[in-house]
């Protein structure tokens, strides 16, 4: 039996798969997508406005938001990401948390994006 990918392995994967199925009205990007940052470069990163908990993955079409929190098997929100995740919601943005590509097309398929 393999070892679970990590967050980082799904996260690649499913950057893969945006780039290949995305149509041309909508984007996305990763958010800080750089794990074990220094802590000069996290302190830097904060003076310049990065909010902690903010999820992975950001997709915009036509006009909303779809926010994505990319954990692997048995992972879970933490605290800071369930209050951001809230925030979100609040301010009319959609957030989902995905394990797989599966995930994400599942969610691109409610949003009728693909």
């Amino acid at each position: 039996m393999g070892s679970k990918p990590t967050e980082n392995q799904i996260q690649r994967s499913i950057a893969k798969y945006l780039d290949m199925v995305l149509p041309s009205d909508a984007f996305w990007t990763a958010i800080n997508p750089i794990p074990g940052k220094s802590i000069v470069a996290a302190s830097n990163s904060k003076a310049m406005g990065m909010k902690g908990g903010v999820p992975d993955i950001l997709i915009l079409f036509r006009g909303q938001s779809i926010w994505v929190e990319v954990k692997r098997e048995g992972g879970y929100l933490d605290k800071r990401q369930k209050l951001v995740h809230a925030d979100i919601k609040m301010a009319g943005g959609a957030v989902y948390t995905a394990r797989s590509i599966d995930d994400i097309q599942e969610i691109l398929q409610q949003w009728e994006i693909i």
